[in-house]
């Protein structure tokens, strides 16, 4: 039997990226601007999203837009502790 899977989406619109490149605006895409990529930041969309999501399924956490490896290093540090 195959487990179910879902991703549960962090969008950091240009957070690590200093360009606004017109193929890639992602304001326009996501509708925000830049996000504080902070612990509690990811901490309550991962909260939000498990309300949704079945105990037996498998679930990965993805960061979309931004460059996540030009965050700066503590941000990413303190994403990794949750």
């Amino acid at each position: 039997m195959n487990k179910k899977m879902k991703i549960i989406p962090i969008f950091v619109p240009h957070i690590g990226c200093p360009n606004a490149c017109v193929f890639c605006n992602q304001k326009r895409i996501t509708g925000k601007g830049t996000v504080a990529a902070s612990a509690k930041y990811v901490t309550d969309i991962v909260e939000e999203c498990r309300k949704t999501i079945d105990e037996d399924t498998y679930t990965e956490l993805a960061f979309f837009g931004g460059s996540f490896t030009a965050i700066n290093l503590k941000l990413q540090e303190e994403t990794q502790r949750l």
